[in-house]
């Protein structure tokens, strides 16, 4: 009996303690989860709301108004909206999301189909939107809301005409069932891994006393603060170093974190890959020139005068131009190569099977339109250059040729910027 109640002592004092830990893991890290996607879905849907509103308002310019002497027409200045849906079943292929807008309260051009497949066009939005975004003039987010038979995650937003309230509505959405998927995907590894985790630390817990004890107080801090999105967090060293299964696990739990900071490849504000993937497809290019004899160029570019426009707009205006600088590069090397954020305003490009000539091309004509953008931020308008650094590819280490690359870059930065280097001697521009 005596062994038996130091046996049930020990997983009160220890076990219980660990599965409730497994359990706030799962909890604090789905939740975290959770509240993430709906942000960014969110973000997504409204930053898709707007620019289909501004889309139509740079293509037709003028006025939303209904025209019963032009057949019973939605007309947006000189043109007629009904039927026109090239421009939302494009982006409802791109991007997965269903688009409705509105003249008042009623569904003019549609992507959403009912149970039979017939499109609602000319049907009614539900009271609560029409009361909570047409009659109040304010955007909105609904989770559940259900159209043509389908639970949506939604976004609604008033239109207006240059005078007067609102005239209609813009809607876009994705279907709930596909957001909850996505959140399983990201919840049920987080979930398993913590449970197996947990499940080990309970069988090593019942075999030590005290020190143990102590030892999982630190292993539990370390995994609240993972599960709090702290990733750079270190564990104790002096549980690194045993060699018991204590150490064991401690060992695993990093290497669990360790996969975790690898899932998380995008630059947060730019939308781009990070340097952590950057370096990844450098590799890849530089192993396909070692074994196949591949082409490729490296290019690293910099914001000119980044300090100065942080210093005179913020360091919002300066997002605000990494942003659209982001843009325009993702846009160039669409088809031909990738860019990631190498830090700061700094990026790199890789140019993949193209010859130097090439991408030389693809760099001026991409300068050009940089040269051309002009980055809107509170009324202001910030003109922005870029200098660039390139060298191409070959089979010298990696390394080597982001010093080159470098070199130019600072020897572009040092000869008035707003050019392209790809010879210490020569610029194309």
């Amino acid at each position: 009996m005596g062994k038996k109640s130091v046996y049930v002592s020990m997983l009160g004092i220890s076990a219980l303690p660990l599965l409730i830990l497994g359990v706030l893991v799962s909890v604090f890290s789905s939740l975290r989860i959770v509240s993430t996607i709906h942000s960014e879905e969110g973000n997504e849907l409204r930053g898709l709301g707007v620019s289909i509103v501004t889309m139509y308002d740079e293509l037709y310019p003028g006025d939303y108004r209904f025209s019963n002497e032009e057949n019973g027409f939605l007309m947006k200045g000189n043109h007629p909206v009904n039927g026109d849906y090239e421009i939302i079943y494009r982006l409802k292929e791109e991007l997965g999301v269903d688009i409705t807008l509105f003249y008042m309260d009623t569904r003019i051009v549609t992507t959403i189909k009912d149970r039979d497949g017939n499109s609602i066009v000319g049907t009614k939005a539900d009271e609560r939107v029409v009361e909570d975004v047409l009659k109040k003039g304010k955007e909105q987010f609904y989770t559940g809301i259900e159209i043509g038979g389908t639970p949506y995650f939604a976004y609604y937003a008033p239109i207006y005409n240059k005078s007067g309230g609102p005239v209609g509505m813009i809607f876009v959405a994705k279907s709930l069932r596909e957001i909850r998927n996505h959140i399983m995907e990201m919840v049920t590894p987080i979930v398993l891994l913590t449970a197996v985790f947990m499940i080990v630390m309970g069988y090593v817990s019942i075999s030590y006393s005290g020190k143990m004890v102590r030892g999982f107080r630190k292993i539990e801090n370390f995994l609240y603060r993972v599960s709090e999105g702290d990733l750079m967090s270190s564990m104790d060293a002096s549980i690194l170093v045993r060699r018991d299964e204590m150490g064991e696990m401690a060992r695993h739990i990093v290497a669990m974190q360790k996969s975790f900071k690898d899932l998380v490849e995008k630059d947060i504000l730019t939308g781009l890959d990070n340097r952590r993937c950057g370096e990844k497809a450098l590799e890849r290019l530089h192993r396909s020139a070692l074994e196949e004899n591949g082409k490729f160029v490296v290019v690293l570019g910099d914001i000119d005068l980044f300090k100065k426009m942080n210093d005179q707009h913020g360091h919002p205006g300066g997002d605000a131009v990494l942003k659209a600088i982001a843009c325009l590069l993702q846009k160039n090397v669409e088809g031909k190569g990738s860019v990631a954020r190498w830090g700061g305003e700094e990026f790199l490009l890789l140019y993949e099977n193209m010859d130097l000539p090439s991408a030389l091309k693809a760099l001026e004509c991409l300068l050009k339109e940089i040269r051309e953008t002009m980055v809107n931020y509170k009324g202001n308008e910030i003109h922005v250059t870029m200098t660039f650094g390139v060298v191409e590819g070959s089979t010298e280490e990696i390394h080597t040729l982001l010093k080159a690359a470098d070199d130019r870059l600072y020897f572009g930065k040092e000869h008035g910027r707003n050019c392209i280097i790809y010879d210490m001697g020569e610029e194309n521009e």
